[in-house]
């Protein structure tokens, strides 16, 4: 699609900066961006009640305060290594790796997209 819509020929590279003009991310940060935007329902009690099951609060877990521990982190859960790629695991891994300032709830999918678009 990229070589389409930039007039590209068939065989050229795909570079980040043609994602960068674009304003396109690519598939595997795409689906990262839509994991997010459900966690940010779930986390404020926007989602069904069925999906939040998994996702429990670190402050709940553990009430001690290291200068490691972020506020508004999920508890990631203990999987084997078939449930790595489950929804409940790599959501609460990707909540806990954004930066502080994104886990906001007004604007987020476009916040995490420019997240995302910086680090390519």
């Amino acid at each position: 699609m990229i070589r389409f819509v930039l007039s590209l020929e068939q065989r050229s590279h795909i570079s980040k900066n043609h994602f960068k003009d674009l304003n396109w991310l690519p598939l595997l940060k795409r689906v990262d961006q839509i994991t997010l935007c459900h966690v940010n329902k779930i986390k404020y009690g926007l989602a069904q009640d069925y999906m939040s099951e998994h996702f429990v609060s670190q402050d709940s877990v553990n009430s001690h305060n290291t200068r490691f521990s972020k506020s508004g982190c999920f508890s990631v859960p203990k999987v084997k290594a078939h449930c790595l790629k489950s929804f409940s695991y790599n959501g609460c891994k990707l909540w806990n790796q954004l930066p502080s300032d994104i886990t906001n709830l007004s604007h987020f999918k476009n916040s995490i997209k420019q997240h995302y678009l910086s680090v390519i």
